[in-house]
C-alpha cells in the first residue's frame, strides 16, 4: 500500500518520476554524423539521407535541459508551482533565446531533497 502525501500526491508518483528522470533517449546517428564514413559518400543511402541500418550505432542521451511543460509533467505538479520553485532557487534554470529551460540535474536534485526528508 501507498502512503498518501500532504500534497495528496503517493510514493508511488515518486518512483514513476525517478524511473522518468532516468529514462534514456535512443538516437542513431548516421555514419557521416559519427565521423566514421568521409564527407563524400558514393552510397544511395547517403544521398536519400537514409543511413544504412548495419552501420547505424545506438547511442544514449539524456536531456540536459527540458522546458517548463516538461518540468511539470516530470515533477507532477501544477505549472504554478514549478514557477513557484523557480523563484525560490529551488530549480535552477537558463535562458536560451527567450525560453526558459530547466536543468534536468536540478529536477533530479529536487527529488532527491525530497525523496530524503520523507525517508528519515
Amino acid at each position: 500500500m501507498t502512503m498518501s502525501r500532504a500534497d495528496g500526491r503517493d510514493e508511488s508518483g515518486d518512483r514513476a518520476l525517478n524511473r522518468l528522470l532516468r529514462r534514456p533517449v535512443n538516437v542513431a546517428l548516421s555514419p557521416r554524423a559519427r565521423g566514421d564514413a568521409p564527407a563524400q559518400v558514393a552510397d544511395p543511402a547517403h544521398r536519400t539521407g537514409r543511413a544504412d541500418p548495419a552501420r547505424q550505432r545506438d547511442i544514449t542521451i539524456h536531456p540536459l535541459c527540458v522546458r517548463i511543460p516538461v518540468a511539470v509533467q516530470m515533477l507532477g505538479v501544477c505549472r504554478t508551482k514549478v514557477y513557484h520553485l523557480i523563484q525560490r532557487g529551488e530549480l535552477e534554470t537558463v535562458k536560451i533565446d527567450g525560453s526558459t529551460l530547466i536543468t534536468t540535474r536540478s529536477l533530479e536534485a529536487f527529488v532527491d531533497r525530497h525523496a530524503r526528508i520523507r525517508g528519515q
